[in-house]
């Protein structure tokens, strides 16, 4: 994903792409993702999460950058705070989705961080 955000360069188009991968994760490995939460929730979770952070924290970094990156090329004022809420933002989006995916409104959440963004749709 990192990759992918940082050669696309309409960040209209990094936008899209970023919410349609948060998206699709969650729908292709849902059950994943699940153990991964409830993992992070167990002590012995945090620690190797936590392990893991710190080995790929090179990773990670890129990745927060990326984001601030592109929130800044939409004209967001404050791109590293913005940054913060999105990835808590879909964090949240993607807590109530593991929850209850057949009733949750993934696609709807998908439409409104676009229109907070005021970005064109092209989700799919």
């Amino acid at each position: 994903m990192f990759k992918a955000l940082n050669e696309i360069v309409a960040p209209e188009d990094r936008f899209n792409f970023l919410i349609n991968f948060v998206s699709d994760e969650l729908v292709k490995k849902t059950d994943e993702l699940r153990f991964y939460n409830a993992l992070y929730l167990h002590a012995d979770g945090v620690r190797a999460i936590s392990k893991a952070m710190e080995k790929y924290h090179v990773q990670f970094d890129q990745q927060f950058l990326a984001e601030e990156k592109l929130l800044k090329d939409l004209g967001v004022a404050n791109p590293e705070l913005e940054a913060t809420f999105l990835r808590s933002t879909l964090q949240g989006i993607s807590l109530e989705y593991l929850l209850s995916p057949k009733d949750y409104p993934l696609q709807q959440m998908k439409e409104m961080l676009v229109a907070r963004y005021k970005i064109k749709k092209d989700l799919k």
